[in-house]
């Protein structure tokens, strides 16, 4: 912990003081459970709707990062993702999300650091980068075009109500 300056050690007493970067740290831990709080409930609310599974991740040290899980009521589909594990981003549908929202020479870095070669062409929106990604997970014969095409409204809608509830500070009642 000393070595990457988690702690100090007085010279004098040589009595360890923790340092803060451990404040920053809690400080990153507590807004995604912030995120994961604000954003259960409508999770929850579009599970019970559409009955599939969700994911909540988001991005951090090239790496997507589960923060909430939803999982379907159906049970034939279980999302494998914990709260708090970590994964390549092109391992997942949530890390493909967020690596969308790189900006193109950040992309291209990420991309040679990989085993992956990729083809990819990116649009921006005015507000700049995604901070979370939000994806509905269930069997191929269920995920029809037509239910695709449902699933994104949704899944849009719900992203909405998260972002407003965030910036209000606490859930909405829509």
């Amino acid at each position: 912990m000393l070595l990457h300056n988690y702690c100090h050690q007085d010279e004098n007493s040589l009595c360890y003081s923790l340092s803060l970067k451990l404040k920053q740290i809690s400080a990153l831990v507590c807004g995604q459970a912030g995120l994961a709080g604000a954003a259960h409930q409508y999770m929850e609310e579009l599970s019970n709707r559409c009955m599939e599974s969700l994911c909540l991740a988001v991005a951090e040290h090239n790496e997507a990062v589960c923060v909430d899980v939803v999982n379907g009521q159906i049970g034939m589909l279980q999302i494998m993702q914990q709260v708090g594990r970590r994964v390549p981003m092109y391992c997942t549908a949530e890390g493909k999300i967020l690596l969308s929202s790189l900006r193109e020479e950040d992309l291209a870095a990420y991309l040679g650091h990989t085993p992956l070669k990729a083809v990819y062409a990116k649009n921006e929106n005015a507000q700049g980068a995604h901070q979370a990604a939000l994806c509905a997970s269930g069997p191929s014969f269920r995920m029809t075009a037509p239910y695709i095409r449902e699933m994104y409204g949704l899944l849009k809608d719900t992203a909405a109500q998260i972002s407003r509830s965030i910036m209000d500070g606490y859930p909405t009642e829509d």
